[in-house]
């Protein structure tokens, strides 16, 4: 068993847990939380996981995370576009009401559906700014 499963030194031991294929989300996150906690039973130096439930569950966190971010920075510099462009503040406001209430509107029918976070819908907030710009640039043209 020395130098498969317990280091050289005996300071070290690696477990393998065998578990279902392809755990869903919320299945991994609750396998992950459930062994944190049993570990914390235990008086270990350094605990190290590894494997597609752990990193299942890091990406997801990750990627809501940079969703939050993107979309945070994305309304701030187009605000400041907008403020430059326009100095009005209808000239903010309208164009970033019409794609939060988008935003809103696709986020709650993926409640409804329970369709999961993807990669597209991290960049969304992104990929909807050149929108914004030119159905304002639009708007104030062909407006008397």
């Amino acid at each position: 068993m020395v130098k498969t499963l317990v280091s050289n030194d005996g300071k070290s031991l690696c477990l393998f847990i065998k578990h279902d294929d392809y755990l869903s989300n919320e299945d991994a996150e609750v396998l992950i939380t459930s062994i944190k906690n049993t570990s914390k039973n235990y008086k270990f130096d350094n605990l190290v996981l590894f494997g597609r439930s752990y990193a299942q569950n890091y990406v997801m966190e990750l990627m809501s995370f940079q969703m939050a971010l993107f979309l945070i920075l994305s309304a701030i510099l187009i605000i400041v576009c907008l403020f430059l462009a326009f100095r009005s503040i209808w000239g903010i406001l309208i164009p970033q009401l019409v794609v939060f209430l988008g935003m809103f509107w696709l986020l709650g029918g993926m409640g409804l559906l329970n369709s999961p976070i993807n990669i597209l819908l991290t960049v969304i907030s992104c990929l909807l700014c050149p929108c914004r710009m030119s159905f304002t640039s639009f708007l104030a043209t062909s407006m008397p």
